[in-house]
């Protein structure tokens, strides 16, 4: 679905509520747990994503995002 916006490179995408789906593997708010455990599977590159733990309803964003 985000391969169809065709979007540049740059844009920044903020995944809500991603749990521990398989979309950060592709992107290169969430439980801690789960946090952690998308941090091993991504290995190295766990260091590309922005983490963000936050309550979506209290969230005030700090950089404008592309993609929600």
């Amino acid at each position: 679905m985000i391969q169809s916006f065709k979007l540049k490179s740059s844009v920044k995408i903020i995944d809500l509520g991603s749990g521990d789906s398989k979309l950060m593997n592709y992107l290169l708010d969430i439980f801690a747990s789960a946090i952690e455990k998308v941090k091993r599977r991504l290995g190295n590159n766990s260091t590309k994503v922005n983490w963000i733990l936050s309550d979506i309803t209290e969230f005030k964003p700090q950089t404008k995002y592309d993609v929600w």
